[in-house]
C-alpha cells in the first residue's frame, strides 16, 4: 500500500474500501448537489478505473469509505457496493416507516440486504422470489410476506391483498423483464417504483393512463 503525495487524511495501515464510484470532478452541478454517481467524469473501479479484483488498486482519497478496524473487511466489503445500491434505493422512494415495500429479487446478493435495510428504517417488506431457500432466509431476516413468483397464481394480486392495497414503494431489484412489468401494477396509489436491476433489452414501459390517475413515481437510483 502507498498513499499519494498529497494525502493528509488518511495513514498507512488505515482500513478503506473502494466503492464503484472511484472519483469524480467535485465541480459539476450533479457533484455540488451530491449527485457524484452521476458525474459526467466519474471514475469506476474496475470499469475505467484498473483493479478491485486485482491484489492491487488505486483509490481515491476523497471517495474511499473509512472503515473501522473492528469491522471485518469481509464484511463491509458487501456494503460498499450491494448495500449502497440498495440502501440509495430505498431513499429514493420515499417510503416512511411503517409503510410497505416490495423487493422483487428479495433473497439476491443485492435483495437480502435491502431486506434489512428496510427493516431498519422501520418498513414492512414483502419479498418476491422463488425457492424455499430464500423463502427461509427472506423470513429469518425479518420480512413479513414472501410471495413465490413460480408457485403463485398470481403475484401482483398477492401483493396487493398482503400489503391492504399494494405497496407504498416498489424496488425492482431483480434483472428480469417481468419484474419491470408487474411493478407498477402491484404499487399502491400514490406509490413509487424504484428501478434499480439491469435486464438486458428492457424498456422501461407502463400503462400513461393509471400512472397519471394514481398519480404513480417511477424513477431510476444508481448507486
Amino acid at each position: 500500500m502507498d498513499i499519494g503525495s498529497d494525502v493528509t487524511n488518511i495513514e498507512l495501515g488505515d482500513h478503506v474500501g473502494i466503492k464503484w464510484l472511484n472519483g469524480s470532478c467535485g465541480n459539476c452541478e450533479f457533484c455540488l448537489q451530491s449527485f457524484e454517481p452521476n458525474c459526467p467524469y466519474a471514475l469506476l473501479s474496475g470499469y475505467t478505473v484498473d483493479g478491485s479484483f486485482q491484489q492491487y488498486c488505486i483509490g481515491k482519497a476523497a471517495h474511499v469509505a473509512r472503515i473501522p478496524k473492528s469491522v471485518g473487511l469481509a464484511d463491509a466489503a458487501s456494503v460498499l457496493c450491494a448495500g449502497i445500491t440498495v440502501y440509495k434505493a430505498l431513499k429514493e422512494s420515499g417510503a416512511r416507516p411503517g409503510q410497505w415495500v416490495a423487493l422483487p429479487g428479495a433473497g439476491g446478493g443485492l435483495g437480502h440486504l435491502a431486506v434489512q435495510y428496510a427493516l431498519a428504517m422501520g418498513l414492512r417488506v414483502v419479498g418476491i422470489d422463488t425457492g424455499k431457500e430464500k423463502k427461509t432466509l427472506v423470513h429469518q431476516l425479518g420480512a413479513e410476506a414472501f410471495v413465490d413468483f413460480v408457485t403463485s397464481p398470481d403475484v401482483i394480486e398477492e401483493v396487493v391483498n398482503v400489503t391492504g392495497g399494494g405497496a407504498h414503494a416498489v424496488i425492482v431489484i431483480s434483472a428480469n423483464s417481468k419484474s419491470y412489468s408487474d411493478a407498477q401494477k402491484m404499487a399502491r396509489t400514490h406509490g413509487t417504483v424504484v428501478a434499480v436491476g439491469l435486464p438486458a433489452h428492457t424498456s422501461l414501459g407502463g400503462d400513461v393512463f393509471d400512472v397519471v390517475v394514481r398519480n404513480l413515481t417511477v424513477k431510476g437510483s444508481y448507486v
